[in-house]
């Protein structure tokens, strides 16, 4: 009977502390649930805190070059679009992605993309070669690309002095803006390092416009670094229509394309732009000081301003509000020869004052070959002139 007894005493402790038992096992698994949940929450928001970190894609400075400038983004939008990450920006957030076509023609598909000659920075000598280039609308508000000549360096035609094409080599590029493919602007070739070249776009077609660079017959190196920046319709880096280059600043220098390269490029009519900077209303233009041959574009017409004795050689352009002898408004002021200055027949430079039309604007133009007496590029080099903006 005691045995009995005490077994009917476990059995009612049993039927007692099972059940409570149960009770306190599910307790604690809604506890562990529970906080597992308050942890995955918490790890949640740190993981949706740093997903929400969001940055400009601004330009920025690539580390291994500090030339050259890359686009700011994440690391994975960098893969997607094809970009390279060189060093990092927004704080650490994010990558500078470099973009850049490194073969014979290519299509341009981000904003600041550099195109390059093969093996560049090593040299190219490959002749007879067309490299084509297209430059995708990325956008439907572009209204311009800048191309940048970091480093430009083509040759010009050995046995025809300032020549492009040919036995040298051409730079052209296409604008749907012009009514021929290669109208505006100019075809250029030799040292164009630091320069710079502004296409029109359309607003309509896939396309922004496209550079094809060949190379001539004639042997020797040629590399290349290009950069493309693509110009928003609203941007003050857009330049006024019709200029091959612009400049920004009150005060800065010209050239002529190939001034480097000591060969004044024929076949050239182009436009140098300059911003009107506010509060200044006339610029003021003269021959770089301490610069060898500031300013040689004809061999005769030293000086001279008429129009009569420049129009048949090469020559620059100044817009003036002066009265000319038909009693015209609103004439070019003229200047040819190997000396610029403010009066004609002046054999000692001398500083032009522009008058207030706008935009500020220098014109160029050179014939297409050598005219009898009247011109010969053999010993022409171009010319460097300086401006300073005129306060009102």
């Amino acid at each position: 009977m005691g045995y009995r007894g005490s077994n009917l005493a476990v059995c009612f402790i049993l039927f007692i502390a099972l059940p409570l038992l149960s009770i306190l096992i599910e307790a604690r698994k809604s506890k562990l649930i529970q906080s597992n949940k308050a942890v995955s929450d918490r790890t949640g928001k740190l993981f949706s805190l740093f997903n929400v970190v969001k940055f400009e894609n601004e330009a920025c400075v690539t580390q291994s070059d500090q030339t050259m400038r890359g686009t700011c983004f994440s690391q994975a939008t960098c893969q997607e679009k094809g970009g390279r990450a060189d060093g990092n920006c927004a704080s650490g957030f994010g990558v500078c992605c470099m973009f850049a076509i490194r073969t014979c023609g290519g299509t341009v598909v981000q904003n600041c993309t550099y195109i390059q000659n093969t093996g560049f920075p090593a040299a190219s000598n490959t002749v007879s070669q067309t490299c084509n280039y297209m430059f995708d609308r990325i956008d439907a508000n572009i209204c311009q690309v800048r191309l940048d000549f970091d480093t430009t360096v083509l040759r010009t035609d050995p046995g025809l002095a300032g020549m492009c094409g040919g036995a040298g080599d051409s730079l052209q590029v296409g604008s749907p803006f012009s009514p021929s493919r290669f109208a505006f602007p100019p075809t250029v070739c030799g040292t164009l390092t630091g320069q710079h070249m502004y296409i029109e776009s359309a607003r309509t077609g896939n396309t922004a416009g496209s550079l094809a660079i060949q190379t001539g017959t004639a042997l020797g190196d040629r590399r290349y670094k290009i950069k493309v920046t693509y110009v928003d319709c609203q941007s003050r880096l857009r330049a006024p229509s019709g200029c091959a280059q612009f400049f920004t600043g009150v005060s800065g220098t010209i050239t002529s394309y190939n001034f480097q390269g000591g060969e004044f490029l024929r076949n050239q009519d182009y436009t140098h732009c300059i911003r009107q900077e506010e509060g200044f209303c006339q610029f003021q233009l003269y021959e770089t000081p301490g610069v060898p041959d500031a300013f040689s574009v004809s061999e005769n017409g030293n000086g001279q301003a008429q129009v009569q004795i420049c129009k048949n050689r090469n020559f620059v352009t100044v817009p003036s509000m002066a009265i000319n002898p038909n009693g015209i408004r609103g004439f070019s002021d003229y200047r040819c020869g190997m000396t610029f200055s403010s009066q004609s027949g002046d054999t000692t430079p001398g500083a032009l004052l522009s008058t207030r039309v706008t935009p500020f604007r220098v014109q160029v133009h050179t014939l297409k070959a050598d005219d009898g007496n009247q011109v010969t590029f053999a010993n022409l080099k171009g010319f460097s002139l300086d401006y300073n903006q005129i306060p009102c």
